[in-house]
């Protein structure tokens, strides 16, 4: 069971974030969208994180020769999709997915994201 505020601390750090998702074994987990954004039909969405959760798992794979894997970003015209790596059970694949509307301050934004993510990994769980 997830604890339940993550994607709503997220979206709460910057008016640029249109959706936080929160995936464990690929699934969608927790989400929050701005208002008037919708996710796709059901059969996509189930691709796109079955998709962004292979991606994260093959980038885990090289933490045991560089360390610990705190982000990745890929880039497109006027969006940016985060992955963040979670320290829970490595055996859920945990995943949180940040979208941002371009232009943001983008060191800012990764930081806040970080610090909320530390936080919330130091309250219990639900």
């Amino acid at each position: 069971m997830a604890k339940p505020d993550l994607c709503a601390r997220v979206m709460s750090l910057d008016k640029n974030i249109m959706g936080a998702f929160l995936l464990r074994n690929g699934t969608l987990d927790q989400w929050k969208m701005r208002k008037g954004l919708k996710l796709p039909e059901p059969e996509k969405v189930s691709t796109m994180m079955f998709q962004r959760t292979l991606v994260h798992t093959l980038l885990k794979e090289r933490e045991e020769y560089v360390g610990r894997m705190q982000y990745n970003l890929t880039s497109y015209d006027q969006v940016d999709i985060f992955h963040f790596s979670l320290e829970e059970p490595r055996d859920n694949y945990p995943l949180l997915l940040v979208t941002v509307k371009k232009p943001y301050d983008h060191e800012l934004l990764v930081a806040k994201v970080l610090r909320t993510v530390k936080g919330w990994h130091q309250t219990k769980w639900t």
